[in-house]
């Protein structure tokens, strides 16, 4: 069937030329000190709160607070501001997405994960329009082929020649500013020697010149978002996880 491929060269065509990210202060030279935080615990009803009213997901309403934390952090303003472009590159579970002779066996190891890309809509002035729009973006990746192709084009890294492979990975970083992971937890409360962990938490990978990361995470019916960050683009992350925080007393429900 032709209708497969089409949509397949389709798909790889729009990945190798959708633009690269913006030039702005979260692009900067990497210096290699990083500095890591996490905020304080939030109750998971809060985002569900706002995600039902909305009618968009827990995840939108997440990225939606990463995009408004990030936007006064570019160093861009007025019109440059109106036509920037940052992607976040998201991990996507895709276990369930490969063909069956490619599945892995239940309770396998490994990484099965390719990315996403999302736009973040850091030229949008108010929280609903940042938040609608992310939910355009998401539902389009979620049924396109982009986290596949992502996830083959890595699997192959090993077998790509020597001089393709460094702008091959080149292609990766220059598509993203900031890599974003959404990690849910157990739900219920868990113990170590009889003692009750009160939080959790875990720091996304990054690579190329990608020198921020933004890690979520759900425990126990509490949310914590964390940040390691490299000194160039960002020498107080503090600030950057309270702006992500006061962004969802901007929605309705979040307060």
């Amino acid at each position: 069937d032709a209708l497969p491929i089409l949509r397949l060269l389709n798909e790889v065509t729009d990945f190798l030329v959708e633009p690269g990210d913006t030039p702005s202060d979260l692009r900067r030279p990497l210096l290699g000190r990083r500095h890591a935080r996490w905020s304080v615990p939030v109750p998971l009803e809060r985002f569900r709160a706002v995600a039902h009213i909305t009618n968009v997901t827990i995840n939108d309403v997440l990225l939606s607070c990463v995009a408004a934390a990030a936007r006064p952090r570019l160093g861009i303003t007025g019109d440059e501001l109106e036509t920037a472009v940052m992607h976040a590159a998201v991990p996507v579970d895709i276990r369930s997405r490969l063909p069956e002779d490619l599945k892995p066996q239940p309770g396998t190891l490994g990484n099965y994960f390719g990315t996403v890309f999302v736009p973040l809509p850091v030229d949008g002035e108010s929280p609903l329009e940042r938040l609608y729009r992310i939910k355009q973006e998401t539902r389009r990746l979620k049924r396109s082929w982009q986290p596949g192709i992502a996830w083959g084009l890595a699997s192959t890294a090993s077998v790509i020649p020597d001089p393709l492979r460094q702008p091959v990975a080149d292609m990766f970083y220059r598509k993203a500013s900031a890599v974003v992971s959404n990690v849910p937890g157990t739900r219920e409360a868990r113990y170590l020697a009889g003692c009750r962990i009160t939080e959790q938490m875990f720091w996304v990978p990054q690579a190329g010149d990608i020198g921020l990361g933004i890690s979520i995470a759900s425990y126990a019916g509490q949310v914590q978002f964390g940040v390691v960050a490299d000194e160039s683009v960002m020498s107080d992350p503090a600030l950057f996880l309270d702006d992500c925080l006061s962004e969802l007393d901007r929605f309705p429900g979040g307060s």
